[in-house]
């Protein structure tokens, strides 16, 4: 059973959080580029358009890292011979990998080489371990290649999440990326962000506008990512990680609860958030909805209480079907 909190907030357009600045050329590249299905790497088959229509009928939204790798010696060489001058030095004597291959890449003449790089979606597999590759990504079109560039931009001093939502395909051959057997996601959206460009973005999604703290934001963001093995690629997963970066409520709830003024469970009460977790909902029809429960603590009386939302995960692209409400866990 549950009581209803707030209303529901507007969702978060992936096209509010960046709008990337494209190069003239680099537009004109895209635009001209005679193909629609970009031939990038095969997908285990002979047919790269297959890549859309032979993959499970599974999904993944998926928030990590992406970095270029060469397939090849052969195309590793074309990179190198594409370099005619240094890329801009960070002032610490080297070139950073990520500078010098935006200012090649994204050149409108060097689209033919972007083509045929692998690229590598990386997740944060906690501050222990670090970034681990974890798929294989396929661009379908000109148009999320040269998104993919993109991600490549230099940001100083700041960290980019990049976001890869697509259909889930089979296990990349050998010699699709250097060796690296990962799944393969068939790329249909993608978009990255900066942790201020997000911050940013969840406070001007609310309505009415909020004064939440930077901490609380970041606090409940990292929670959500760190949730153990989060690939991005089970419903619960998916449904943690299009809440974390489309449902800017969660943020206003911890902020909330958090503010003994700010209208949590009991006036005068702070209560901490101390976990999530996803499961299907005890009431299923036809689609599949999942419920996402958050945990908090009393910070006077160690009360634990909790809210949740329900996500509908049956497609391509979840999205909210219950606003935040309170949870009350079955005996």
């Amino acid at each position: 059973m549950s009581e209803h909190i707030n209303s529901v907030q507007s969702e978060v357009s992936p096209a509010e959080i960046r709008e990337p600045q494209v190069a003239p050329e680099t537009q004109r590249a895209v635009a001209t580029a005679a193909p629609t299905q970009v031939a990038v790497q095969d997908c285990g088959t002979n047919d790269v358009a297959a890549c859309a229509t032979n993959v499970p009928a599974s999904y993944v939204y998926a928030i990590g890292r992406l970095r270029p790798a060469f397939p090849s010696a052969s195309v590793e060489q074309e990179f190198y011979q594409a370099v005619t001058r240094p890329a801009q030095s960070d002032g610490a004597g080297h070139v950073p990998d990520d500078a010098l291959a935006y200012s090649i890449l994204s050149l409108g003449q060097n689209l033919y080489i972007a083509r045929e790089i692998c690229w590598v979606l990386q997740i944060d597999g906690a501050d222990q371990v670090g970034f681990v590759d974890a798929y294989v990504v396929l661009p379908r079109t000109y148009v999320e290649l040269y998104d993919m560039v993109l991600t490549l931009e230099p940001i100083s001093g700041q960290k980019r999440y990049d976001v890869i939502i697509g259909p889930r395909g089979p296990i990349a051959t050998p010699e699709m990326c250097a060796g690296l057997q990962l799944p393969t996601i068939l790329c249909n959206q993608i978009y990255s962000f900066t942790f201020d460009q997000f911050v940013q973005q969840m406070l001007n999604a609310l309505n009415p506008p909020s004064n939440i703290s930077r901490d609380v934001i970041s606090s409940m963001f990292k929670e959500m990512l760190n949730v153990a093995d989060n690939a991005g690629e089970t419903d619960e997963h998916r449904a943690i990680n299009y809440v974390a970066l489309r449902y800017p409520q969660v943020y206003r709830m911890a902020d909330d609860m958090l503010n003994v003024n700010g209208g949590g469970v009991r006036p005068g009460e702070s209560y901490t958030f101390t976990g999530i977790e996803a499961k299907p909902a005890s009431v299923q029809g036809v689609r599949k909805i999942v419920d996402v429960i958050f945990r908090y603590r009393s910070r006077s009386t160690g009360e634990i209480v909790y809210s949740f939302c329900g996500v509908d995960v049956t497609g391509q692209f979840p999205f909210l079907v219950r606003p935040m409400s309170r949870y009350y866990p079955h005996p």
